[in-house]
This record gives C-alpha cells, structure tokens and sequence, in this order.
C-alpha cells in the first residue's frame, strides 16, 4: 500500500506540475497578444443603421 501512494502522489505532482506549466504559458501568450493589439490602428467603425433604428423608420 504504501509504493501505491507514492505512485499516485508522484503522479499527482505531475499532473499538477503540466496543467500549472499550460496556464503559465497560456497567461504569457494572452499577455503578448493583447500587447501586440495596442500597437495596432484601432478598426474603423461601421455607420450602418441598428435593426431597432430600421423599425423605428419605417413606421415613420
């Protein structure tokens, strides 16, 4: 029973150790990307009508 828990514990650790590696890698890349985005030229906006302005008008 007790190379059981050892096994598992190792195991544990491992697992914990790749999913703590994956979220730290994911907030790095998150951070460089929203980073990168701030360099960019904002997007123009669109001067379309809404839909609730298209009701409103047409039952003008």
């Amino acid at each position: 029973m007790n190379i059981g828990n050892r096994i598992l514990f190792i195991l544990g650790m491992s697992l914990c150790g790749v999913m703590f590696f994956i979220l730290f890698v994911g907030v790095i890349i998150a951070l460089f990307i929203s980073w990168d985005e701030e360099n960019e030229k904002p997007a123009k906006t669109n001067d379309s009508v809404s839909l609730q302005n298209r009701k409103i008008i047409r039952r003008k």
